[in-house]
């Protein structure tokens, strides 16, 4: 009785183990794994995602501003054109 007791309880872990990695691969959580989760992204700084991605939109945008102005051949032309005016004036 004892050994088939044993052999049960060694069944009854393989299934809840198999039951958590089954969990695992169809996506049932639990709403408190997900806000764990959410939280672990967001960490302890406070900054989530969206913060993130605005950042990053802004910096984009200034970096388009900038690169939209000036074309590299005029900025060239116009160090060409400091140069010719430093070489004139020596």
């Amino acid at each position: 009785m004892d050994k088939l007791l044993s052999v049960l309880g060694e069944i009854r872990d393989q299934l809840i183990d198999l039951n958590d990695k089954v969990d695992r691969l169809t996506g049932i959580y639990d709403i408190s794994d997900i806000i764990d989760a959410v939280n672990d992204i967001k960490g302890l700084t406070g900054y989530n995602l969206t913060d993130i991605h605005e950042k990053i939109e802004s910096i984009a945008s200034a970096v388009e501003n900038v690169t939209g102005i000036y074309d590299l051949d005029d900025i060239y032309h116009k160090l060409d054109s400091i140069e010719t005016q430093i070489i004139l004036n020596d």
